[in-house]
């Protein structure tokens, strides 16, 4: 068996070490992928309920655009917009919450 130059080792031993030094070089990029979600529904709640003074369970969610979501509840609407404090280059966001993007208002009631 020969060895591979410059390093003392067996060929087939260094193409071992190679090949899971390139794995451990792409295991970061697979944990992005898993913690690059975005802010969740369940932080959106949690902020319109302190914002609208309106319990978790009363608030109805609807998605305006990407980034956008409508929040109505107790007799009051909000707009909230998706902000992260960081994107990475392969789509992920990280660091993300949603920020009130109107005043809370009152709903005009139907007469």
């Amino acid at each position: 068996m020969s060895d591979a130059p410059g390093w003392g080792l067996p060929a087939a031993r260094v193409a071992s070490i190679i090949r899971l030094m390139n794995a451990w070089r792409l295991a970061p990029l697979a944990l992005l992928g898993v913690c690059a979600c975005g802010a969740t529904e369940e932080q959106l709640r949690a902020r319109a309920a302190f914002d609208l003074s309106c319990p978790k369970d009363q608030l109805s969610l609807v998605q305006l655009d990407d980034r956008t979501q409508g929040v109505t509840g107790c007799g009051q609407k909000a707009t909230y917009v998706e902000s992260c404090g960081m994107r990475d280059g392969y789509g992920g966001k990280h660091d993300c919450t949603w920020v009130l993007n109107t005043d809370s208002s009152k709903m005009p009631s139907k007469e």
